[in-house]
């Protein structure tokens, strides 16, 4: 999952527009809910990912990168290339708090960026904030049943066993 980009961008701005997401306004999720300020936050947990990629020896393509390659966009900053963005101009945001956005990007995201963080000791304090006010937005402890270390068997293993488990599919 440390290719799958789709955490890092979801879950920051959809905790950040929850105001207009709870009262079920209508705006363009990416071209209204993508801002400057959270474009910042955005790219901090996409650096925390390419940390856990780095430490298990793979080099990792940044967000940034990826619109790049992926999407004709415009501008150097990564919220004017998603602003720029025509694939995403008439994607409206959700109408509850309760999206996939949240309940499938955080636990099989973050929570598994945070966990293996622990495991290989770097750190994901972002990563690990937001998961700390979504629980708390949400009454729940999105770890419990999330992609840990522990739930996909890889606990105690570190980037060498993880590494060769992943060549061989043997732990």
């Amino acid at each position: 999952g440390l290719d799958n980009l789709n955490a890092p961008v979801h879950v920051p701005v959809t905790l950040l527009n929850l105001g207009p997401i709870d009262r079920a306004d209508e705006f363009l999720y990416y071209w209204d809910g993508f801002t400057p300020a959270i474009s910042k936050l955005v790219e901090t947990v996409d650096a925390e990912r390419c940390a856990l990629a780095e430490a298990l020896g793979v080099k990792p393509i940044t967000i940034g990168e990826f619109f790049d390659t992926a999407y004709p966009t415009e501008g150097e900053e990564l919220w004017q290339k998603v602003r720029s963005n025509e694939a995403y101009r008439h994607i409206t945001a959700p109408k509850s708090v309760n999206t996939r956005l949240i309940f499938e990007d955080l636990p099989t995201g973050l929570v598994a960026f945070s966990s293996l963080g622990r495991e290989l000791g770097v750190a994901t304090p972002t990563c690990d904030a937001l998961i700390q006010v979504a629980n708390m937005i949400f009454r729940t402890d999105f770890a419990d049943g999330g992609r840990t270390m522990e739930a996909l068997g890889l606990a105690g293993l570190g980037a060498d066993g993880i590494q060769e488990y992943a060549r061989t599919g043997k732990r």
